[in-house]
């Protein structure tokens, strides 16, 4: 696994770490002002101890949280791009004394996987099921566990009939000895209820079997609705 280099930037009392594919990017808009990037954006969500806004004039998300949970995020999330993963494009992770910051890209011709899944038919839902199961097989052959799989965590791009995914949210994973049980949890945290909103549970071993590679009909259970 070869990760891309970074280049480092101290300002204000931050300091960058900046993929070298994206410093022309960070530098253009001026990224490291980031309390100021913060004042023009969206607030998209907060929760304990974090934030995300999204700076639509620059097309890029800012991701608040506290350092040791930004360095867990960014180790795995550039790792998983270094194995080949389809991840969000990251940026840049900013460190500071009591706070932190990653900076990823927009990606304006994906939409979530919420929104994606009630605008299909029956036979295109099985088609976007089976991508998903080969995306999840992926970061389990890569080593990752994701401990927190879920539909809020994953973007959708409709091209021809086929699906492109992409994840995102890695601060509670890490790469691992990736055991059936893990695999089962990991898939235990997909269900149709949470992950589509529909009235019925998938039992994980169902999406166990899609994850392995097996084709079959899983039109009974997306009909519910």
């Amino acid at each position: 696994m070869i990760h891309e280099p970074t280049i480092k930037y101290k300002n204000r009392r931050i300091s960058w770490q900046v993929l070298s594919s994206q410093a022309t990017f960070f530098h253009e808009r001026t990224i490291a002002t980031v309390e100021q990037r913060i004042k023009e954006s969206r607030l998209i969500k907060k929760g304990h101890r974090r934030a995300v806004y999204f700076h639509a004039h620059s097309g890029f998300y800012i991701k608040q949280l506290i350092p040791s949970r930004a360095k867990i995020e960014w180790r795995n999330w550039t790792g998983l791009r270094a194995s080949g993963m389809p991840t969000v494009t990251p940026i840049a992770l900013g460190l500071g004394q009591q706070k932190a910051y990653i900076i990823s890209r927009a990606h304006d011709d994906f939409r979530p996987l919420y929104d994606t899944w009630h605008t299909l038919s029956g036979r295109l839902r099985l088609q976007l099921l089976e991508a998903l199961g080969r995306t999840i097989r992926r970061m389990h052959e890569s080593g990752y566990y994701h401990g927190d799989l879920h539909g809020g965590n994953f973007i959708v791009r409709t091209a021809l009939g086929h699906f492109d995914l992409k994840m995102l949210d890695f601060q509670s994973g890490s790469f691992k000895k990736i055991t059936r049980s893990r695999k089962f949890y990991n898939l235990a945290d997909i269900s149709l209820s949470h992950f589509f909103q529909l009235n019925t549970r998938v039992h994980p071993y169902i999406f166990y079997f899609l994850v392995s590679g097996f084709r079959f009909s899983m039109w009974h259970f997306s009909a519910v609705e």
